[in-house]
């Protein structure tokens, strides 16, 4: 059943004893245009036991005035998972409304749940028994509380109403509610504190009033009560603590009136996620906002990450590692969401899409996000865009690709072939900003070549195995430092002394750890540049000896800032020359490093990519 134009609700959600019903009040009672009565979505829920059917609530729903509609649920609106056509209501109709969200602090919150539970069943055990039993499938209410506020805190364009708002500045709290809502205020503001107004209390729509007080908690917990919700609950409170101090954060803007929204999907490689864990075990039960700082702090595929540097261009913006089963299942568990050992990318990257809402989708991985992929979105971000620096597959549809991003000349028709609207050059960038460039330089190795090895690179697999002979040659040895995740295309010497793939910030250091760096791009390109070590390398600082063409200009000066090869002859050659003549190496470094600095860093390309990102907008409109 369809839901009515995308201004019709309000919704209040909350967890529950945070205030639920004096922001419902507040709402009601001081919003002209906003209905004098509310529903509860939960009671669509058969279990429900005052269920209403979907027709009835809908009919309600349509009456006079705009609808105000409660729910406790999380985001996700997991408690209808297992109902197809209800989860599909519950989740067209949030994302057709304004959002309140109702909080208080988490202490508070507890006692108003031990008090409401006490009036229910006066066998309820001691306050501190009751806040270490389990709840709705977590360890303790307090565990509950912190996923509750996590979610719907990290949730866009939803208004935080505080509990300790409403009594110390309702006045204030009003005006924030109508302007978000887009309603007129009364101009007689009816104060429904209910610590305050006895009227508003006789008229509070609480099945079970209570008169709750701003620090109730004091008077209830004990030192280790305090100690335990404080490990339970932290992040949720720290959370909770740094929005109220912040009211204005522009997650909480209106769509109309906030910043272009973009929302970035990667797949990283599996050997990589599996490296970066196994390091970090720690963060395998991390939050989701955790897990995705911590990766993109670890600087993998770095001039391919526009999510962090589009914030200084106004986008708001949101990183997703579509193939990270542990970042994807923490963030389903964070939206309410139960699941098992096993969780469905694709199904979670499309539920990431549709609760984030973005203006613009972007990923560097067309062949698994293809047209298919897309078509099962209920709404279509105005602009899909992507990037390609690989061959495209035969039977790979782009055809929902606003645009495709690409730095080689076979990708525009490769792309158009299958289906894109409009093909664009770029290229990526440096991390300029990345604290290895200020670590010092330790020489470990004559020569080093980092990369993967596939049918596609076989050029390189032959300068591997040939440059693998010679470092043993007795007679001009040197060292050769192999780092690779995958060696099977490789001859069994080279592939002896793989010493394995190196990520992101490590693979920074060892290209500084190199005298020389080797490059050999990708068979079916002819080294069109810019690869990505051609980038890396340079702004790395290390020496680069890079495969030649003609369009090598454009970015770098050979025998000045880099150096080239034609043959594996004369790439040897180059190679003892230069391990020759080390203060002639280091200038042509230098001179690289600065260049790539000056002209390739991500800063400036990310100016380049928000422009691209801009025009994409506007010709979607058209």
């Amino acid at each position: 059943m369809p839901v009515a134009d995308p201004t019709a609700n309000i919704v209040v959600a909350s967890h529950r004893r945070s205030g639920t019903h004096l922001a419902i009040d507040t709402v009601r009672n001081n919003i002209l245009g906003a209905s004098d009565q509310f529903l509860t979505l939960e009671t669509l829920l058969p279990q429900h036991k005052d269920h209403v059917a979907l027709t009835v609530f809908e009919e309600r729903r349509r009456s006079p005035g705009r609808p105000i509609i409660k729910t406790h649920d999380f985001p996700g609106m997991g408690l209808f998972a297992a109902d197809p056509a209800l989860s599909d209501y519950a989740n067209t109709l949030m994302r057709n409304s304004r959002i309140i969200y109702a909080l208080r602090d988490g202490r508070d919150v507890m006692v108003s749940f031990y008090e409401y539970r006490k009036k229910i069943n006066p066998n309820v055990p001691s306050f501190s028994e009751f806040i270490r039993a389990p709840y709705s499938g977590y360890a303790n209410p307090a565990a509950h509380w912190a996923a509750h506020v996590k979610a719907w805190l990290n949730t866009p364009d939803v208004l935080p109403v505080y509990f300790e708002d409403m009594h110390d500045d309702f006045a204030a709290t009003v005006k924030r509610i109508a302007a978000f809502v887009d309603l007129p205020q009364r101009p007689q503001l009816f104060d429904s504190v209910i610590s305050r107004n006895a009227a508003a209390a006789q008229a509070s729509t609480a099945v079970l009033f209570r008169r709750g007080k701003v620090g109730d908690h004091v008077d209830y917990f004990s030192a280790d009560d305090t100690m335990f919700f404080a490990r339970e609950a932290g992040e949720g409170m720290d959370l909770y603590q740094a929005h109220r101090k912040s009211r204005t954060s522009a997650r909480t803007v209106p769509a109309q009136a906030r910043g272009t929204r973009f929302l970035q999907i990667n797949t990283f490689y599996p050997a990589y996620l599996s490296d970066f864990y196994q390091a970090r075990p720690h963060l395998m039960s991390a939050s989701y906002d955790t897990q995705i700082d911590a990766l993109l702090d670890d600087g993998f595929a770095d001039p391919h990450i526009f999510t962090r540097p589009l914030r200084e261009h106004g986008f708001e913006t949101m990183q997703v590692v579509a193939n990270n089963g542990l970042s994807q299942k923490a963030w389903l568990q964070e939206q309410g969401v139960s699941t098992g050992d096993k969780v469905d990318s694709a199904a979670v990257t499309l539920q990431q899409i549709e609760n984030f809402a973005p203006d613009i989708v972007y990923t560097t991985d067309v062949e698994t996000l293809h047209a298919g992929f897309f078509k099962r979105l209920t709404k279509r971000p105005r602009v899909i865009a992507g990037w390609r620096g690989f061959p495209l597959s035969p039977k790979t549809d782009l055809s929902c690709y606003d645009l495709i991003l690409t730095s080689f000349d076979r990708i525009f028709e490769e792309a158009t072939a299958r289906g894109a609207k409009h093909v664009e050059r770029f290229h990526p960038g440096f991390p300029d900003t990345s604290p290895v460039l200020k670590e010092p330089r330790n020489a470990l190795w004559d020569v080093v070549i980092s990369g993967t090895v596939t049918h596609e690179h076989m050029r390189r697999v032959q300068i591997i195995d040939m440059l693998a002979e010679l470092s043993r040659d007795p007679a001009a040895p040197f060292s050769l430092g192999l780092f690779m995740p995958n060696v099977w295309a490789l001859a069994p010497l080279a592939q002896s002394m793989n010493r394995g793939a190196q990520w992101g910030r490590d693979m920074l250091r060892l290209l500084r750890s190199a005298r020389i760096i080797v490059n050999i791009d990708v068979d079916a390109f002819g080294a069109q540049p810019p690869n990505m070590r051609l980038i890396e390398a340079t702004g790395a600082g290390a020496f680069l000896l890079t495969s030649h063409h003609p369009e090598l200009g454009k970015f770098f000066t050979p025998g000045e800032e880099i150096e080239t090869f034609r043959t594996p002859q004369e790439l040897v050659s180059k190679i003892f020359y230069y391990l020759s003549q080390p203060a002639q190496r280091d200038e042509i470094a230098a001179r690289g490093q600065a260049r790539c600095l000056a002209e390739h860093g991500l800063t400036k390309r990310a100016a380049w990519f928000a422009d691209l990102m801009r025009d994409a907008l506007k010709r979607s409109q058209t």
